[in-house]
């Protein structure tokens, strides 16, 4: 399924929305960082760290970049 997934190039607007959950993860507390499509909600990106504070929101938005293939005008937040 992974490789599948990996192939398709969504079809998103021009601004996208960045927010965070806490979350457990194999009994963890964990925060999870998500880039999503503001018109489709399609979720493009995430990544998971430990805590809050010092998250580098730049690698997010690179890898929602490699995966639309193109770079948004605007992130909400």
């Amino acid at each position: 399924m992974n490789q599948y997934l990996d192939k398709i190039v969504p079809q998103v607007g021009d601004a996208w929305r960045a927010d965070e959950i806490y979350v457990k993860i194999r009994g963890e507390l964990k925060y999870v960082f998500a880039m999503m499509d503001d018109e489709t909600r399609f979720w493009i990106a995430q990544k998971v760290g430990d805590r809050k504070e010092g998250h580098n929101a730049g690698g997010l938005l690179q890898k929602a970049k490699q995966v639309t293939q193109k770079k948004t005008k605007d992130v909400h937040h």
